[in-house]
């Protein structure tokens, strides 16, 4: 019974004897003298004339912890910390937070060590209980100096993120900061251009597209911004007129033997890929690995064939438009692309620079045309893809999944929450790409019950054009663009406008009056 007794009172904290006889059905005698005991026990205290409260002594938490890791913590709790005596495969549990640990700077990896201890001694005391630990700690181990308020964040930061939640953003004791110069300049990129981006927009931007382990905080950003410009300079570069992004393919015949080493150089995009996934073979980086299933699933398979002088600007206007067919984002797409224009500059025998920013580039590369009026009612005489892609704006790859038990006949409505990628089915993960969608009366008129797949040998061709023409088909019946952008199944309005701006209207119109 004590022990039954002991579980109520670390669930409610505080408490009375009404309580524990209400929850657990004891005799009120049979309670009474377990309160005693655990009073004896230093493990509830009495707070007022009928109320107690749960504590652990703090010498029982570090004993606990110490018995618990004790090949770690008699090592660790010293005047100093000494990274170097320290057995990290014993003292995390975890493989990924002993890879995260090696892959952190070393000014950082003490910080990591104080924090892991500090939370694990603290175990789940709160309150008052709490606020006892860190003093007695702070009194006998200075070198593991916290507050209150500190220990509350990094508990909140390790459930969220876990041991990555714990690297400092910013080393004072050095003044370096820890943005890598990749990250810094696609911060600039996206930061000192007149869209005018916020840090925190940018960021989520850089977190979104670069597959990076570590996100810096906005202060990092904005001190080295202020390092490099003035402040009248960034918001000078804030002001000026965006510019399009451009392709251009420059090519030096000669130059090149003579500046450049030509020996791992080649004519072919197979071999120049080859050498590429040879030089990041063993790397251990997120980028890196990334970049070697980019080469091996989505470049390969489609430029294998062609020589580096072969890669033009439409050869690439095709394979984004293949992929956006295929159900990939804009932002995937536009890593694959930064990905090939790597292997170009490096491996082409030919010099072929590509300016490309990833961010933008598909938007870039995208088919505007729409389709006719006449080429319109030729595909409404009958039920087919081309029918679906014009009139629901459904991808290639979700029809390609779709089946008869995803239509809602008696509501007029389909589900749209799954791909066909390369003959296999995969289910959407993001709420926003799961969506509902009514059926237009044209379809629902065509439309007969049956068994398993909607479509066979679903094909992608021109699908850029059907999108278009629903899209300008859409906005002529005065459709509001957030309802667009839902029914595509896009994150937010923003990617919406990016990729289909040259749609919508630009001005008003010059009989335009607003009463």
């Amino acid at each position: 019974m004590k022990q039954k007794i002991l579980k109520l009172i670390k669930i409610l904290n505080r408490f009375t004897i009404d309580d524990l006889i209400t929850l657990s059905g004891a005799d009120e005698h049979e309670i009474q003298d377990i309160i005693i005991a655990l009073q004896q026990e230093k493990i509830i205290n009495q707070i007022s004339k009928t109320e107690y409260g749960y504590i652990k002594s703090i010498e029982s938490v570090i004993q606990k912890t110490i018995i618990q890791h004790k090949t770690v913590l008699p090592t660790v709790i010293k005047r100093k910390i000494n990274v170097s005596e320290i057995n990290i495969n014993e003292f995390f549990d975890k493989k990924n937070e002993i890879n995260i640990y090696n892959k952190s700077p070393d000014w950082a990896k003490p910080v990591l060590i104080k924090y892991t201890t500090v939370l694990r001694l603290a175990g789940n005391l709160r309150g008052q209980s709490l606020q006892k630990f860190i003093n007695k700690l702070n009194e006998e181990h200075p070198e593991y100096k916290t507050s209150y308020s500190t220990l509350q964040r990094l508990r909140s930061r390790y459930r969220l993120f876990g041991l990555k939640g714990l690297i400092p953003n910013y080393d004072k004791n050095r003044n370096k900061t820890v943005v890598p110069s990749e990250m810094y300049e696609k911060f600039k990129e996206l930061y000192l251009n007149s869209k005018r981006y916020s840090v925190k927009r940018c960021l989520d931007i850089i977190a979104r597209t670069g597959n990076y382990d570590i996100i810096p905080t906005r202060g990092c950003f904005k001190r080295l911004l202020l390092k490099e410009y003035s402040p009248e300079v960034i918001e000078n570069l804030r002001n000026m007129p965006l510019q399009l992004p451009t392709l251009e393919l420059v090519t030096s015949k000669s130059s090149i033997a003579k500046e450049k080493d030509i020996t791992n150089r080649t004519e072919f995009f197979i071999e120049g890929a080859n050498l590429y996934l040879e030089e990041i073979k063993g790397k251990t980086t997120d980028s890196e690995i990334c970049r070697c299933g980019y080469i091996k699933n989505h470049l390969i398979p489609y430029y294998k064939d062609f020589k580096f002088e072969d890669i033009t600007q439409d050869v690439i206007s095709q394979y984004v438009s293949e992929k956006l067919a295929n159900g990939y984002s804009a932002a995937s797409i536009g890593r694959f692309i930064y990905t090939l224009s790597i292997i170009v500059e490096k491996y082409s025998i030919t010099e072929r620079q590509f300016s490309l920013s990833s961010a933008n580039t598909t938007s870039f590369l995208l088919n505007t045309k729409t389709l006719t009026e006449s080429e319109i009612k030729k595909i409404a005489n009958n039920n087919t893809p081309e029918l679906w892609y014009l009139a629901l704006g459904i991808k290639p790859a979700e029809l390609a999944a779709l089946t008869f038990n995803d239509i809602d006949f008696k509501n007029r409505t389909v589900k749209i929450n799954k791909i066909q990628v390369q003959d296999k089915i995969q289910k959407y993960r993001t709420s926003y790409q799961k969506r509902e969608l009514r059926i237009p009366q044209i379809i629902y008129s065509k439309l007969k019950r049956g068994k398993g797949k909607m479509f066979n040998n679903i094909t992608a061709e021109k699908f850029d054009t059907y999108i278009n023409t629903h899209i300008k088909l859409m906005l002529d019946k005065n459709v509001q663009i957030n309802i667009l952008s839902k029914n595509l199944g896009f994150q937010s309005v923003s990617d919406f406008i990016r990729r289909y701006n040259f749609l919508l209207p630009q001005g008003l119109d010059k009989e335009f009056e607003i009463l």
